[in-house]
């Protein structure tokens, strides 16, 4: 079993790692890419309790 979790565990950060060399091979910069990861992370809609506050 805990040799199945590890497995996905790396196989998400293999992904992660393979999207972010594959942006920078099209001449996207890191910074680039975290911007593009926080301006989607805020335009997420939030759960309906945080809205409330």
């Amino acid at each position: 079993m805990q040799i199945f979790m590890m497995n996905q565990i790396s196989a998400h950060q293999n992904k992660a790692i393979t999207t972010v060399l594959l942006l920078q091979a099209c001449g996207i910069t890191e910074n680039e890419i975290i911007n593009g990861f926080k301006f989607l992370d805020n335009a997420r809609p939030r759960s309906a309790a945080t809205a409330q506050m």
